[in-house]
């Protein structure tokens, strides 16, 4: 059990480290946790082209037709998955190159000279670290997979029913214009 003297200086200590104070500082912060950024929570990162994102968005609803909130929601989760399989490509070849800048563009095929999305390499041994992270991608790859399946799965799920309830409700209508009314034939 603590002693009063160090309850005291734990307290002490306590009150001197609150933190960053600036906003860059918490912004820095924010990223302590981050190894790669592949299953990130922004979208499009900092040095990705949202417009690309909302292209890749736009060709799924063009190719899918969601025509409900439940078929948009799918559709957009669809889209996040395709990107981050896109963001995991570039990781593995980034990874592949060395942990160097020079990357091959997803998008374009074109080389580019530019820092990567990802900021998990620094100046370790690169030789054992490879092999580690390429198991790493391995496994995301095939969590990315399997989203976009069942995402896919639940989609297509949804327009059938969708589909089903216009039909039924199609020859409903029609059963009961055929059928005349029971008054009518008296």
């Amino acid at each position: 059990m603590a002693t009063p003297k160090q309850i005291a200086a734990n307290r002490a200590n306590a009150a001197r480290s609150t933190g960053p104070k600036t906003q860059a500082g918490k912004a820095a912060s924010s990223q302590n946790a981050r190894k790669h950024g592949i299953f990130g929570r922004d979208v499009a990162h900092e040095l990705e082209d949202p417009l690309q994102f909302d292209g890749l968005v736009e060709g799924l609803r063009a190719d899918l037709k969601p025509a409900s909130a439940l078929e948009d929601e799918l559709v957009d989760q669809l889209a996040l998955a395709f990107w981050r399989n896109r963001r995991l490509a570039k990781a593995e070849q980034f990874e592949l190159n060395g942990g160097t800048a020079r990357s091959v563009s997803i998008h374009t095929g074109v080389r580019e000279q530019a820092r990567p999305a990802f900021t998990y390499l620094d100046a370790r041994d690169h030789s054992n670290f490879t092999i580690k992270r390429m198991v790493l991608f391995g496994r995301y790859q095939t969590m990315i997979t399997n989203e976009i399946k069942r995402t896919l799965s639940m989609l297509y799920e949804a327009q059938e029913r969708r589909i089903e309830a216009i039909e039924a409700s199609a020859i409903e209508a029609n059963t009961s214009e055929a059928k005349p009314d029971s008054l009518d034939q008296a």
